[in-house]
């Protein structure tokens, strides 16, 4: 059975809940839930971090491969941070709509309580509908999955062009650095002398 509510009927079933418990408990109900909701942003931000450290282990690794070998399996690594990347920005958006529905919960019993504190933030933030008063975090960090998902992009492309046509030297940060090294010339040269 799958039970959907909305905002009203959330708020009538903790209204129906509350008047059967004194404030006390009511009143430790929020805090549970505020805490709750701290917590799941806590995972996502540690969750983050992990997958920031795999993906860039991911490119790493592949620079380092590619840098002492001429194998054609680097497409694996390629085909890993796809995945990983797929699933760090499925696992952002997740957390969000959890963190939405804990926040639209403590909003309803905040209607219960003499401070409504989470409520008048929302309200000052012009409940996140205006850009420029708010933007989520949510809504910048979602960015962060896809360049990786892009950068895994093209060195797969990159990886398949060279298997079929094996005179192109590997993709790599150490073969950047050699394409700018070409007769003295270095990264930090202006780009008018390679004319």
């Amino acid at each position: 059975m799958c039970l959907i509510m909305g905002d009203n009927e959330i708020e009538s079933v903790l209204l129906n809940q509350s008047a059967q418990m004194g404030d006390s408990q009511f009143f430790d109900i929020y805090k549970l839930n505020v805490e709750m909701a701290d917590k799941t942003s806590e995972r996502r931000l540690s969750a983050n971090k992990f997958f920031l450290a795999i993906n860039s282990s991911i490119i790493g690794f592949d620079a380092y491969f590619k840098s002492i070998t001429d194998g054609n399996y680097f497409w694996v690594l390629n085909v890993a941070g796809l995945v990983i990347s797929y699933m760090w920005q499925a696992y952002i958006k997740s957390s969000k709509q959890l963190n939405t529905s804990k926040f639209k919960i403590i909003h309803s019993i905040e209607k219960e309580l003499p401070i409504r504190s989470f409520t008048a933030e929302w309200q000052i933030l012009e409940e996140g509908k205006n850009r420029k008063t708010y933007k989520a975090f949510s809504d910048i960090e979602i960015y962060i999955p896809w360049v990786f998902f892009s950068i895994f992009c093209f060195l797969l492309a990159a990886n398949i062009a060279r298997y079929f046509f094996s005179d192109i030297p590997p993709i790599s940060v150490t073969t950047q650095v050699q394409l700018l090294n070409v007769e003295g010339l270095d990264a930090t040269t202006p780009s008018f002398y390679y004319t």
